[in-house]
């Protein structure tokens, strides 16, 4: 088993369904929003897993956005070229996320060693990976949400992408349990 709590590229029956807790991380990519388009985030999705050795299905990106730097003027905001990803893989335990979050894995080197082999490109850790619980209570704006309640049935789209982007084989039963 790897630190996510799931043996192999493929999540076995039963491990899946019950994925209680997220480890969460933010990256820098020298990228601008319109940039980071679907394929460079599945390319980054699928880096992401490889770098935590997780099926992709676990890995998903909750968020991006431009960053900006000031230069002369406080007044005057410019791009930098850059944005910030946040991204979240989600585990069974909290010793998994534990195990996760303090892996070498999820270090600057590893990550960045995958995003060169998937993007070409090099990030730098905003903020390392931090634990919590995934809400199985969601708020009216979350129901919908594939992180509300995460049954294999519910994937990301993201990972779904990559699945099939990849031509990445997984059991329809791994799927749909």
């Amino acid at each position: 088993a790897t630190a996510s709590g799931v043996a192999g590229s493929e999540c076995p029956m039963g491990e899946c369904s019950q994925l209680e807790y997220k480890v969460a991380m933010k990256v820098k990519l020298p990228y601008t929003a319109s940039e980071f388009d679907q394929q460079k985030q599945v390319q980054f999705v699928k880096a992401v897993a490889e770098a935590a050795q997780v099926p992709v299905q676990l890995v998903r990106i909750t968020g991006f956005s431009e960053l900006r730097r000031r230069r002369n003027s406080p007044a005057r905001a410019l791009l930098a070229g850059s944005i910030q990803v946040d991204v979240e893989i989600a585990t069974a335990t909290k010793a998994a996320a534990e195990a996760l979050a303090g892996s070498e894995e999820l270090k600057a080197a590893s990550l960045n060693a995958k995003l060169e082999t998937q993007l070409g490109v090099r990030a730098e850790v905003l903020e390392a990976a931090s634990i919590s619980e995934i809400n199985v209570d969601p708020t009216p704006e979350q129901e919908g949400s594939a992180w509300s309640r995460w049954p294999r049935a519910e994937l990301p789209l993201s990972a779904l992408a990559v699945l099939f982007a990849t031509g990445t084989a997984v059991p329809w039963r791994a799927l749909c349990e």
